[in-house]
């Protein structure tokens, strides 16, 4: 299984270099991600999409991957309230951006909590951070 993660970061990757994430546009590496968890254990690939979303030594990587998993429906509730709390736990702002993005998208309920227990320092992320938790139903 060490070989599927290398190859799926490999992947994601490559679909990352050849075009950046972009809002209203469909990106390569949501195919990667999508086939990637119907081609096994799908608990395996949401614990290494975690991991990926999560790796403060690839932090623009790690957005991407967080702007990607927001557009699609991966895992289940808790799982995406713990990648969101997560990623606001890292220092940088990049990550912590795609994690409130991520969260606008998903939608659940849960997850306007996990907003609401941030402590933002950034100014226009804390706006963006009660912007979308008012937005959430729940």
């Amino acid at each position: 299984m060490q070989a599927n993660l290398q190859t799926l970061d490999l992947r994601l990757h490559s679909s990352f270099d050849a075009h950046p994430v972009e809002d209203g546009i469909t990106h390569s590496a949501e195919k990667v991600i999508e086939r990637a968890l119907l081609s096994g254990d799908e608990e395996l690939v949401c614990g290494w999409l975690a991991q990926m979303s999560a790796d403060t030594e690839r932090s623009v990587f790690a957005a991407s991957v967080l702007r990607c998993l927001g557009r699609l429906t991966v895992g289940d509730s808790t799982w995406r309230a713990e990648v969101v709390r997560i990623a606001l736990s890292s220092q940088d702002v990049e990550m912590r951006d795609a994690a409130i993005q991520a969260t606008k998208w998903w939608g659940d309920p849960e997850l306007k909590r996990v907003l609401q227990l941030h402590s933002e320092t950034e100014p226009w992320l804390r706006e963006y951070i009660e912007g979308v938790a008012d937005s959430i139903d729940g």
